[in-house]
């Protein structure tokens, strides 16, 4: 699968050791799409040499594979990134509010 557009949040890169002394590294961005009819966002997991391209603002093309699997008798979904590519920063403006409702919400507290 394949999704352009903009680079909307970056997170932080995680590392660790596997069972075999390798190391390995882990990074989430959030791409904004909006070449549909509905805006979307899209968190994608980024892992190894591909952890730390990725700027706020940055014009993006990743291919990615989503997955999901069984724990405990509850389902997980995620997005891999396999290949990203960087095609600069936009001046665009990015609406980085956590949904539709611009921030607000109905609720008494």
């Amino acid at each position: 699968m394949e999704i352009k557009g903009i680079v909307k949040f970056v997170g932080e890169v995680k590392t660790g050791t596997k069972k075999d002394g390798s190391q390995w590294s882990m990074q989430t961005i959030v791409i904004h799409d909006e070449s549909g009819k509905y805006p979307k966002d899209l968190a994608v997991d980024v892992s190894d040499t591909n952890c730390g391209k990725a700027v706020v603002g940055a014009d993006i093309t990743a291919q990615y594979d989503v997955s999901s699997r069984e724990w405990q008798g509850k389902w997980f979904t995620s997005a891999r990134a396999w290949k990203i590519e960087i095609e600069g920063v936009t001046s665009k403006e990015i609406d980085v509010s956590s949904g539709p409702n611009d921030g607000k919400d109905d609720l008494p507290f």
